[in-house]
């Protein structure tokens, strides 16, 4: 008669918990592995110059943008601009939310587009036009150094008064855009747009116009 010895348990426990183990394994569902994948954001600052219609006369305006670069693709960030060519009669300033999308910076060449949204502030020039009548020494009249003004033929002086009027406004400029990449962190931007005004007491619809911009932008 066969006796049974305890001497055996410890391998028949092994050969029960590998069986199970096994069993368990080819029952359990495969788990899909965890990837971490890195979102590279980046500071960019550019200073921007721009040509534009301003009161039926060329504007050129400087200015700066800066913001932070998402995933390589979303700018958001802050502008500004001025006109550099512009008079105490002659003046431009607007400024504000700058926020835009660009393809991804794989190739050398980057499309985009871009939205302003702010504030700003104009002076243009308004004529306005007068007369004066009286007796007159000479056919032709010269004020100071103005060009000289001739009579009319029923002796009529015609003058033209021009002055500044200043206007606050809201602006909205989309822009597109196009990126040429020179070094890894530098880049040559040219874009074209519309700035777009709201709320003008005097100036109405003369601050509104087609811009053309280029700018030299750094990235880190």
């Amino acid at each position: 008669m066969r006796t049974f010895s305890f001497r055996s348990v410890p391998l028949f426990a092994l050969v029960v918990a590998g069986l199970t183990s096994t069993t368990y394994a080819q029952q359990a569902p495969a788990t899909t592995p965890l990837v971490v994948e890195r979102i590279d954001n980046g500071f960019v600052v550019a200073p921007d110059f721009k040509v534009t219609d301003v009161g039926s006369e060329l504007g050129q305006l400087a200015g700066v943008y800066a913001g932070s670069v998402l995933d390589e693709k979303v700018l958001v960030g802050a502008a500004v601009y001025w006109l550099a060519n512009g008079s105490d009669s002659f003046r431009l300033t607007y400024g504000g939310l700058l926020v835009g999308w660009a393809t991804s910076n794989t190739s050398r060449v980057r499309f985009g587009v871009r939205g302003l949204a702010g504030i700003g502030t104009a002076t243009l020039p308004v004529e306005v036009g007068a007369s004066f009548r009286g007796p007159l020494p000479s056919p032709t009249v010269r004020f100071g150094s103005r060009p000289s003004l001739r009579l009319a033929p029923d002796g009529v002086l015609p003058t033209t008064v021009r002055f500044g009027v200043r206007d606050d406004f809201l602006v909205f400029e989309p822009q597109g855009t196009m990126g040429l990449s020179v070094t890894d962190h530098i880049s040559i931007n040219v874009g074209a747009g519309y700035r777009a005004v709201a709320l003008t007491d005097a100036l109405r619809n003369r601050v509104d116009g087609p811009t053309g911009s280029v700018g030299l932008e750094f990235d880190w």
